[in-house]
């Protein structure tokens, strides 16, 4: 028995292997798609986050303390301090330095430190309440 091909058959096969070509190339262009849309989506996400949300950041801030009602030659020993907030992005732009004035009347004398607070703007929130500070006379 001979069996003999003719060029229907391998017409047919070329056929098959060609649609299957065509297919992966649609499937590749899809799988493209797909992942420049969730690139897109994921860019969108970003810009909503970051713009649009005003979102938390810190900050490190001086904050300068000065003395009121003082009597000649007093003074606060390190009056400066560097301390972190947080807060909103839009909040904490603005803010590179914070005066807190203190009142001669909130220190015994001067060998005691006094712990003096921090009032912060609003929208501004720090870890650090307050600060011990010493009242010195720098009279000679």
């Amino acid at each position: 028995m001979n069996i003999e091909l003719t060029n229907e058959t391998e017409n047919e096969v070329e056929f098959v292997e060609q649609n299957n070509t065509n297919s992966r190339k649609s499937f590749r262009k899809y799988e493209l798609l797909v992942f420049l849309g969730c690139l897109l989506l994921a860019f969108i996400i970003w810009c909503y986050a970051n713009y649009l949300e005003d979102p938390i950041i810190q900050k490190e801030v001086t904050v300068r303390f000065v003395l009121t009602n003082a009597e000649d030659g007093e003074v606060i020993t390190d009056s400066t301090e560097q301390v972190m907030i947080y807060g909103e992005r839009s909040s904490l732009a603005t803010v590179s330095v914070i005066t807190v004035y203190v009142e001669r009347s909130m220190f015994s004398n001067y060998d005691e430190p006094t712990m003096i607070p921090i009032e912060y703007p609003e929208h501004i929130h720090s870890h650090v309440t307050g600060i011990e500070l010493q009242l010195k006379n720098n009279k000679k």
